[in-house]
């Protein structure tokens, strides 16, 4: 019966977060292109194509998977934690490994801000220069040298040295939440196996830790879709705001 609830709570999840996610997609897409409308001829297309196909996926990522998942997993785990203690008191030992495990992705977490943000801004790099030179390519007037070659090559090649970043400080993230359920079944198994506990207990203590390393994983994606979302967030308003001075400007003058 537990087992039945709780593959129609993630359904329900899943599905009411994909709903939400696409809501906000959807009104976030036609306020970019109303605002590409409006602002036509003051910024180029490659303005409004960055944020229209590579900040609106994450922005979904963090409406479907950021706060809302973020919240559940954190309160499932402090009350999966609160009732590990109470009911094995004698092991309650084996808690600690993940408060510490959630203080070290917070302090790793402006790192990944940082690598997230500067791979997005090397990704908006190379989709303008992309435009551009299919521009140049398509009006025929190209000269016959390796200097767009060459810009492509150290473009993409940032971009991948910057993706693999992300990568490696995510993978950290995930390898402490999971060596964090890993630690304290070994000091549950120690105590209750040497101690000679009923096997009952260590299988229900045994449990308990894996639901809670399960929620502990889930906060460390929430925080990465967090915080993606949050760096997309940020440059579509400055998309905005700055054709929205653009177009100022023009009138200005």
């Amino acid at each position: 019966m537990i087992a039945v609830l709780l593959a129609g709570a993630s359904f329900a999840e899943r599905l009411v977060g994909e709903i939400v996610a696409q809501s906000y997609i959807h009104a976030v897409r036609l306020e970019l292109f109303e605002a590409l409308i409006a602002h036509r001829g003051t910024t180029s297309e490659a303005q409004w194509l960055n944020p229209l196909v590579n900040d609106l996926g994450a922005l979904r990522n963090w409406a479907a998977r950021g706060p809302v998942r973020l919240l559940t997993a954190s309160i499932a785990l402090v009350l999966s934690m609160a009732i590990f203690v109470f009911r094995y008191p004698q092991l309650a030992g084996a808690v600690l490994p993940f408060p510490i495990c959630i203080g070290l992705v917070w302090w790793l977490a402006p790192s990944l801000r940082e690598t997230i943000r500067q791979q997005r801004g090397a990704r908006g790099g190379l989709t303008r220069f992309i435009v551009r030179r299919a521009r140049i390519e398509a009006s025929g007037q190209a000269r016959k040298n390796r200097h767009g070659r060459v810009s492509m090559i150290d473009r993409s090649q940032q971009l991948w040295r910057l993706a693999v970043s992300r990568a490696r400080v995510f993978a950290m993230l995930e390898g402490l939440a999971t060596a964090a359920p890993a630690v304290a079944l070994v000091i549950v198994a120690t105590v209750t196996f040497g101690g000679g506990a009923e096997p009952a207990l260590s299988i229900a203590a045994i449990t308990l830790i894996g639901f809670a390393g399960a929620r502990q994983l889930e906060i460390v994606r929430a925080v990465h879709a967090s915080i993606g979302g949050n760096v997309a967030h940020e440059r579509i308003e400055r998309v905005l705001t700055n054709a929205q001075k653009a177009k100022e400007a023009t009138n200005a003058s």
